[in-house]
C-alpha cells in the first residue's frame, strides 16, 4: 500500500523558520514529524508556542523557561536538546554562569553522569553564544 503525501498544513512552514532562527537548527525528529504527520507538528509547536515564548499573561520570563529546559534536557540525558536551549537561554539574557548553576542543580539531584552527559555540552554552548552575540 502506497501512503499518499501528508497535506500541507497552513503555518507549519512559519514555525519551521521561527524555531530554526530561534534554535539554528530543526531537529531531525521534527523534521520527520513534519514529514509524516504535519499536523501533530504544527499542534506541538502550537502549545510549544503557548508554553514558551513571552506574554502579557506568561509568569516566567523567556530565560527562566530556557534555563528551564537546559536542566530538563541535561536530566534527559538530551545532550543535543540541552545544547539549544543553552543557547537560546543566552540569546534570551541569560549568562554562561546562570546556565551552569542550573546544570549544577541537575548534578547535585541526578548526580555527576548528568554534567559528563550532557550538562558540560550546554555551558559550552553558552561559552559559544555568548562569544556570537
Amino acid at each position: 500500500m502506497v501512503k499518499e503525501k501528508q497535506p500541507q498544513v497552513e503555518g507549519l512552514e512559519e514555525y519551521l523558520n521561527r524555531f530554526k532562527r530561534e534554535y539554528g537548527v530543526i531537529p531531525e525528529h521534527h523534521a520527520m514529524l513534519g514529514k509524516y504527520s504535519p499536523r501533530v507538528l504544527k499542534a506541538y509547536y502550537d502549545m510549544r508556542g503557548a508554553v514558551m515564548d513571552d506574554s502579557p499573561t506568561g509568569k516566567l520570563p523567556k530565560k527562566i523557561k530556557e534555563l528551564l529546559a537546559v536542566a530538563i534536557m541535561t536530566v534527559q540525558g538530551h545532550s543535543e536538546g540541552a545544547l539549544h536551549h543553552a543557547k537560546a537561554a543566552v540569546h534570551a539574557g541569560a549568562s554562561v554562569e546562570e546556565v551552569q548553576e542550573a546544570v549544577l542543580i541537575c548534578v547535585l539531584f541526578c548526580g555527576l553522569p548528568t554534567w559528563a552527559k550532557s550538562g558540560m555540552n550546554a555551558v559550552k554552548a553558552a561559552e559559544k553564544a555568548k562569544e556570537d552575540k
